[in-house]
């Protein structure tokens, strides 16, 4: 009987090392599902925080594209300003040239004209027509 006792108290300490053992390879496993669970929540917060930066980058994008075709459409109306305006200015120094034409004495022809005296009202009347700005 006693035999029987020994073997009894050995398989019960063999029993708790076992339960122990089960024990601490449960805690480990705890510890390993806290830190993994830990670590989904920083992924989460993480991913969050990507998905917010690249909302706030798709809404400025967004804008800068808007600014973008205001900006050209305010390009075509400028060049065609512009050019209306050169097109003022061009006529305007047209009809200046007529009119220093128009103003300049009309002489009587010399025998012989200094080169300079016929050509004058010429010369300025192609600079004008020559210099667009």
């Amino acid at each position: 009987m006693q035999e029987k006792l020994l073997k009894a108290y050995k398989e019960l300490l063999a029993l708790e090392e076992e339960k122990k053992e089960r024990e601490a390879a449960l805690a480990e496993a705890r510890e390993t599902l806290r830190k993994e669970v830990e670590e989904a929540t920083r992924l989460r917060e993480r991913i969050m925080t990507v998905e917010e930066a690249a909302s706030k980058a798709r809404e400025e994008a967004a804008f800068y594209e808007e600014v973008a075709a205001d900006h050209d459409k305010e390009k075509v109306l400028i060049k065609a300003d512009h050019a209306s305006a050169r097109e003022a200015f061009q006529e305007m120094k047209v009809e200046c040239v007529k009119g220093e034409i128009a103003r300049t004495p009309q002489r009587r022809p010399r025998r012989r004209p200094s080169r300079m005296s016929r050509r004058s009202g010429l010369d300025l009347a192609a600079f004008l027509m020559t210099s667009i700005i």
